[in-house]
């Protein structure tokens, strides 16, 4: 018994059809499944590199501050963002803080752009020295709030990341000469 060539190949388009469609989708989710992984590999990496030994965040880093004008000796530089909700858990200790320098330091916000600082001080009625908009990861700051003590050429002295807890704020509050005697806690 002979098989008609005409129907032999429809039967095979037939059953090979749905293996191509099956085939592609297959491959477009490998290719996705790839970009993907290639992702957050390099997500990954970047988390991991910020936190490395030439981070920002630790004592000796020396900041670009050609950006920065009138620096003093002592400057205490907060990273900030208007939408951060640690940054306005802090606003209560930063505006005390402001109160009460006396020209002992500097207080200068740093945010994503200046326009971000200014909403900033403006939704917690705050005055400070200077607001700075920076892109935040070249000087690198990875998180907000990050408090920076600064000296008047950019070296970093201490640093702190995040929401303070009552052992940074002393150590903090050391750092800059601040003596917040008696103070109401009003921002935990």
């Amino acid at each position: 018994m002979r098989t008609d060539p005409k129907r032999f190949g429809t039967k095979l388009r037939r059953c090979l059809e749905p293996l191509s469609y099956l085939l592609l989708i297959v491959t477009c989710l490998l290719v996705i499944g790839g970009w993907v992984h290639d992702r957050l590999q390099r997500w990954s990496r970047e988390r991991r590199e910020s936190t490395s030994t030439h981070s920002a965040h630790q004592a000796g880093w020396r900041l670009d501050v050609r950006g920065f004008t009138g620096l003093a000796a002592r400057n205490l530089m907060v990273a900030v963002a208007s939408d951060c909700r640690h940054c306005q858990a802090s606003a209560g200790y930063l505006r005390e803080m402001a109160g009460s320098r006396a020209g002992r330091f500097k207080l200068i916000l740093i945010g994503r752009s200046e326009r971000d600082v200014r909403s900033f001080l403006t939704q917690n009625d705050l005055a400070v020295d200077a607001v700075v908009g920076a892109d935040l990861r070249a000087l690198g700051i990875w998180a907000t709030p990050t408090y920076l003590v600064v000296d008047q050429n950019g070296q970093v002295q201490r640093s702190w990341v995040g929401k303070l807890s009552p052992e940074d704020e002393l150590n903090l509050n050391k750092s800059m000469g601040f003596n917040p005697a008696n103070r109401a806690r009003g921002d935990e």
